[in-house]
């Protein structure tokens, strides 16, 4: 018989497991809803302040150097609410497949805990937006959320593109997870996301 914990349980005992446990794997919370449209709705605790969190996520033009598929990131505009961000990546597929991606990104901070972002472009994706929040965790550390909403306008067989979501997502949340450890010179954090 399986259990299910309640996500607020997990909520409340992760950070309480992370000492122990160390480095979590990443779960990754993926829903292909047809039309080509892929969604993922992530999470990990870290624990840092989420000051730290903020400084790692807000650092534009510096995202390159610590996430691995994203060739440029660079500031085009800078607004009282965000800036125009514009990116290049490389995804990739089975080991063997990758294509450049690019995408100008309307991003929009709120408060220091909020960044949303939508592509303007429209180059490769009909559409792609979503969001980080960072909130404080109960007790002490960070929750750091994620939630993408893609849909490209380039073909790729259902099982590749689900298996190339869920491996480009599960290494940004990876590489964002490890900037913020280095540079808070923190050891341990926890990964896991949200089962919708």
């Amino acid at each position: 018989m399986r259990r299910w914990i309640p996500q607020a349980l997990l909520a409340l005992v992760a950070p309480l497991l992370a000492g122990a446990a160390g480095a979590a794997d990443v779960y990754l919370a993926l829903d292909a809803a047809g039309n080509g449209r892929y969604t993922i709705e992530a999470r990990f605790w870290t624990p840092g302040d989420p000051s730290g969190a903020w400084q790692v996520l807000t650092d534009y033009d510096h995202l390159p150097s610590f996430i691995p598929s994203l060739r440029r990131s660079e500031i085009q505009e800078r607004t009282d609410s965000g800036v125009i961000l514009k990116q290049e990546a490389v995804g990739r597929a089975l080991g063997i497949f990758h294509r450049h991606l690019d995408v100008i990104l309307k991003v929009r901070e709120i408060s220091e805990r909020e960044i949303h972002f939508e592509d303007t472009a429209h180059e490769d994706f009909s559409s792609y937006g979503g969001f980080w929040k960072i909130e404080p965790a109960a007790g002490s550390g960070s929750w750091v959320r994620y939630r993408l909403q893609a849909t490209p306008k380039f073909f790729a067989p259902a099982v590749v593109a689900r298996k190339a979501f869920r491996d480009s997502a599960r290494q940004l949340l990876l590489s964002v997870q490890n900037e913020i450890l280095r540079r808070g010179d923190l050891s341990e954090t926890l990964l896991c996301c949200s089962g919708s």
